[in-house]
């Protein structure tokens, strides 16, 4: 970040703090944002949520979504559900967008009204029809289920496309399962490996392991496995239960990775700490090869590695 932006959003942190001492609406929705965001001011989620309140109860759609939005995650205030559901139907009530989903979510999961598919389903309805990628998804969602409508693959996979055409990571991953399994498309391995690398990029877990098995198979992509392991890498440390077991088996057979059965003992160890079965039938050949202080060796390693993980502060030097 330059000096010049640094400046400008302190300045105008003072201008939008005068407007908003004087009950300027859209000045109190800004400061909320700025003191949520630590723009132009110390990060502050207590005086985010009072300036946000300060403008959602003078009608401010926008600042009704981000109060909604501090009641859902207790930041800056108490958690409540209730109240978060709220502040989502005034901001909804208003025609703003991005609360139509946050509906849906509401209804879908019961928080702070009772649960309702069939209401989690229009709102995400009216989300989707409004552009908004993650209610194409989510709409994707329920038709791939039936929860809430008739179940319908093919409309499923349609507006998985549509939310994966706008960069939704979790679209892309489900649009490359569509066509992997051909389901409401015709299956096409390399089509499906496409949307998987796209979302894997983006640092979707799910899609990198599934990266990961497309090359280590050859699905939609030549076989490689070196970058095999180096996706299932990626994965891994980002708590994958699925890819640390991958990765260790990698390591206890030499895929992609000289063979070391320290470190295949330490990502199945990880893997079957995640109720992984096939990790920890692994992990119990892998113990055999291991003397008693190299397996002691490995339980710290495992212990200090699935710490970081857990705190998501863990990136592993692919070697």
């Amino acid at each position: 970040m330059g000096l010049f932006t640094i400046w400008d959003r302190t300045k105008s942190f003072e201008w939008f703090l005068k407007a908003g001492q004087q009950g300027h609406v859209h000045a109190q929705r800004f400061l909320g944002s700025y003191y949520e965001h630590g723009h132009g001011v110390d990060q502050d989620h207590k005086k985010a949520f009072e300036w946000y309140l300060k403008s959602a109860e003078q009608g401010n759609s926008d600042a009704q979504l981000s109060l909604g939005n501090c009641y859902r995650t207790g930041r800056g205030v108490g958690r409540d559900h209730v109240k978060a559901f709220e502040w989502y139907r005034k901001s909804a009530k208003q025609g703003f967008i991005d609360a139509f989903w946050y509906l849906g979510m509401c209804y879908e999961y019961g928080n702070g009204v009772a649960q309702n598919y069939t209401k989690a389903f229009e709102w995400y309805s009216e989300s989707a029809e409004q552009e908004d990628a993650f209610g194409q998804y989510s709409l994707g969602l329920c038709y791939q289920s039936g929860q809430g409508v008739e179940q319908d693959y093919a409309r499923a996979f349609g507006w998985f496309l549509k939310a994966a055409e706008q960069e939704i990571a979790s679209g892309q991953y489900s649009l490359g399962l569509c066509y992997q399994s051909g389901t409401g498309v015709e299956q096409d391995h390399a089509r499906a490996f496409e949307w998987f690398l796209k979302a894997g990029e983006q640092d979707d877990a799910d899609a990198q392991c599934a990266v990961g098995i497309s090359y280590q198979h050859g699905q939609g992509i030549a076989k490689d496995q070196r970058k095999a392991f180096e996706w299932y890498c990626k994965a891994a440390e980002q708590g994958h239960s699925e890819a640390q077991g991958l990765l260790g088996r990698c390591y206890m057979n030499g895929v992609g990775v000289p063979k070391n059965d320290l470190q295949a003992y330490v990502w199945l160890s990880i893997a079957a700490a995640d109720v992984n079965d096939e990790a920890r039938s692994d992990l119990a050949n892998v113990e055999k090869f291991l003397t008693p202080t190299r397996r002691a060796e490995a339980q710290e390693l495992a212990a200090s590695i699935f710490a970081s993980i857990r705190k998501g502060d863990y990136r592993k030097s692919t070697p």
